[in-house]
């Protein structure tokens, strides 16, 4: 049976749920990320050579450098923000409780939930 049998659906939540798991086993977010996209191409039937070429035609071009310098940007000031105790304030006064659930998720040695007292 190959790989491009399962359906699409099937193959994408597979790749969601692996990602996460990695994540939440300790492996840093990029080696969760890496081999996930590649799982992705192999699952969609995208020939080794062809994700070669995939991943020069990105690197080249030229918002790549920009879309690079805002996420790290964004990862400096999250770091500072958790040094700080910021980001725990921002998340327990957060009218948006999914933001709170996806960050326990994501990074569960850095965030806690706290209940809101009632006054």
């Amino acid at each position: 049976m190959s790989v491009t049998a399962i359906p699409a659906i099937v193959r994408i939540l597979i790749i969601l749920i692996f990602v996460p798991v990695a994540i939440r086993r300790k492996i840093s977010r990029g080696n969760a990320f890496t081999p996930g996209t590649l799982l992705i191409g192999v699952f969609f039937g995208l020939q080794p050579s062809l994700m070669v070429n995939a991943v020069i035609a990105a690197i080249i071009v030229p918002k790549t450098p920009t879309l690079l310098a805002v996420i790290t940007l964004l990862l400096v000031l999250s770091s500072s923000l958790e040094l700080r105790g910021q980001m725990e304030r921002l998340l327990t006064k957060s009218n948006f409780p999914y933001i709170t659930v996806v960050m326990v998720l994501l990074f569960p040695r850095t965030t806690t939930l706290h209940t809101r007292r009632s006054s």
